[in-house]
């Protein structure tokens, strides 16, 4: 780096700095500018804390749990259900250890059995053996999750295949809001209420009165996140693999979509994309279970993906079509993939037939929304929901792989980890969480960017305003932030590393609380001087994480392109993730079991000269 280059760069920041001190207050009784003004629509204190949390463990288990299968006939004797070692302490534990923040338990599946003693059906576990029937899973479920200070969520379906009433729409909204009634007030504080509207095809025609649950959801539970296919709190985005867009608002518009709503999808010859949609272990997968994600093209329809905003494409073969990383002049071409996946900007699928347009709502959100209903991303670490003897987990780096692709993409992760038949969950899946978890914390545990010095084009109330100033950037979390002076275009934040780093994830968060404002940005490194742009992005929102190829620099530039107004910017990370080599995402991208890989192993890749391209195919 040219010593005259640098030079002329700080004489810049330094011409910044001293234009800052001229609005130094006069006196310490100068009244401080106010905060900018929040841009609705805006979370709510239960949906910036759900958010918070980032990952919940799901956790699928029942009688489909005896009987090998994933929809349940509600034909099968309770006396199927008799765990020998239930053990929800365990299960807390494992999730407490791995990082998740609440526990999500099937209080009750599609096939109406329920794991508390309900009164209102004797399809439950007061019928069967287990504990002699006077067993409540619920309960020690919730004791285990007050012990490991986690929150509870439930999933109560609302299709039962079971109950007589079902199809009679006063009576079993009657009956359904009994049950969910029962779950409210006997187990103390719900965090979160899971429904879907999964149903099978040639099933009874039902009507949900879905207004009238929510609002007993929260007269109930007035902190409970209440997720569905269409909010009102969260939503789902719209595939079961956890791959959320790469433009990813949390604003939406509750009124252009519905749970379940998949008549529409059906009536024009297209897939439908119900949340769920299967029906037990030996069958095809369902649609929505697929490798097909929703907005994402086939192996065979590859060849027609198109560039969106992010750029920076990595592929294989197929040399017909290439994309310019940064501005370096580097050609990479697509290759022939049914998505070409670089974390660090990416190719956004080109979002038209056959997927129908409520998912690709789902998927992206609405930057024109007047409701926050911010995403969830659920997944299994099974390829099934419920255990199956024959199947086993994931490997840890497909999971870490599903991190950036949600909880990086603005997203609460939900993982299934399903407890076994003993009612335990499998040590198999724990040795997986556990290198996951190791994964991330060697990933996140140093920020490079700590000890900058930050230097912004222009700061709210000056540099002796500390509510403002481009030093919060690197104070975590999301009270603090860096706000610019109203009405400025050059919105761009500069970190001095103070020595020369190497780096592959870039970290970048909001303080959402005062809306979601962030369109379109880009970050540069300085080498041999000028700025090179290393990676790109459209929305950030909670939180964005972008992976590229390592980059040695004392200088980087973070530069917000577009924004629904001022921008504001809580928090800036750089860090080095040494699992996402080349060979390792190529193994990823097929999400092979961790039976498959034997494991893998927490070897770091020290060599900081290693600029392997990580790309994925979906």
């Amino acid at each position: 780096m040219a010593r005259s280059s640098i030079s002329t760069l700080f004489f810049l920041l330094s011409l910044s700095s001293s234009t800052a001190e001229l609005t130094k207050p006069s006196s310490q009784n100068t009244p401080w500018i106010p905060p900018p003004l929040p841009l609705p629509p805006l979370p709510s204190a239960s949906q910036l804390k759900w958010q918070q949390g980032e990952m919940a463990m799901f956790l699928h288990f029942g009688p489909n749990t005896f009987t090998d299968s994933e929809w349940g006939s509600g034909q099968a004797e309770p006396s199927i259900f008799f765990p020998t070692n239930l053990d929800p302490r365990q299960w807390a534990a494992v999730a407490s250890a791995a990082g998740f923040s609440r526990l999500v338990l099937t209080a009750k599946h599609h096939d109406g059995f329920c794991l508390w003693p309900s009164t209102y059906t004797n399809y439950s576990v007061r019928s069967s053996p287990w504990r002699s029937g006077d067993g409540d899973v619920v309960a020690i479920l919730a004791a285990a999750a007050r012990e490991f200070s986690l929150g509870l969520g439930l999933y109560l379906s609302p299709w039962d295949r079971h109950e007589p009433c079902y199809g009679k729409t006063l009576e079993y909204n009657e009956y359904f809001l009994g049950q969910m009634t029962e779950l409210l007030t006997c187990y103390g504080d719900i965090q979160e209420v899971w429904l879907d509207g999964a149903k099978g095809k040639d099933e009874k025609d039902m009507v949900y009165l879905f207004d009238s649950w929510f609002e007993l959801i929260h007269q109930l539970q007035p902190g409970a996140i209440i997720f569905s296919d269409a909010g009102p709190d969260s939503r789902w985005i719209g595939d079961e693999d956890a791959v959320a867009g790469t433009t990813c608002w949390s604003l939406f518009n509750k009124s252009s979509t519905a749970i379940g709503d998949t008549k529409s999808d059906r009536t024009q010859g297209l897939p439908s994309f119900t949340r769920g949609e299967g029906q037990n272990h030996t069958t095809t997968e369902p649609v929505s279970r697929r490798r097909r994600v929703a907005g994402v093209a086939s192996e065979s329809e590859a060849a027609g993906v198109t560039s969106g905003k992010e750029n920076h494409v990595v592929g294989l073969a197929n040399r017909s079509r290439t994309a310019r990383i940064g501005n370096s002049g580097d050609q990479n071409c697509l290759g022939q993939f049914s998505s070409v996946l670089f974390f660090g900007s990416t190719v956004e699928p080109n979002l038209i037939s056959p997927y129908p347009p409520r998912i690709r709502y789902s998927l992206k959100g609405d930057p024109h929304g007047h409701d926050w209903v911010a995403p969830e991303c659920d997944v299994s670490i099974r390829r099934g929901w419920f255990w199956h003897s024959s199947e086993h987990p994931k490997s840890p780096l497909a999971l870490l792989e599903i991190y950036y692709t949600s909880v990086g993409r603005n997203c609460l992760l939900i993982l299934n980890v399903p407890p076994n038949s003993l009612g335990l969950i499998s040590d198999e899946d724990i040795q997986v969480l556990q290198n996951f978890t190791a994964m991330r914390r060697t990933i996140f545990s140093h920020n490079f960017a700590e000890d900058a010095i930050v230097s912004a084009g222009s700061t709210r109330g000056g540099l002796y305003d500390p509510r403002f100033i481009p030093s919060n950037v690197i104070q975590e979390g999301i009270r603090s932030y860096w706000a610019p002076e109203e009405c400025q275009t050059n919105w761009t934040l500069i970190l001095d590393l103070r020595k020369s780093v190497s780096f592959n994830v870039l970290l970048a968060q909001e303080p959402i609380q005062m809306g979601q404002r962030v369109m379109e940005f880009h970050a540069d490194v300085f080498k041999e001087g000028e700025w090179r742009m290393i990676a790109n992005g459209t929305t950030i929102g909670y939180k964005r994480l972008l992976l590229f190829p390592v980059e040695k620099a004392q200088l980087l530039r973070f530069v917000i392109d577009k924004s629904r107004a001022d921008p504001l910017i809580s928090y800036l990370g750089l860090y080095f993730d040494p699992f996402s080599t080349t060979q390792n995402l190529l193994n990823a991208s097929r999400r092979p079991s961790f039976n498959d890989t034997g494991g893998i192993g927490l070897r770091l890749r020290t060599t900081s000269s290693n600029r392997s391209l990580v790309f994925r195919s979906l």
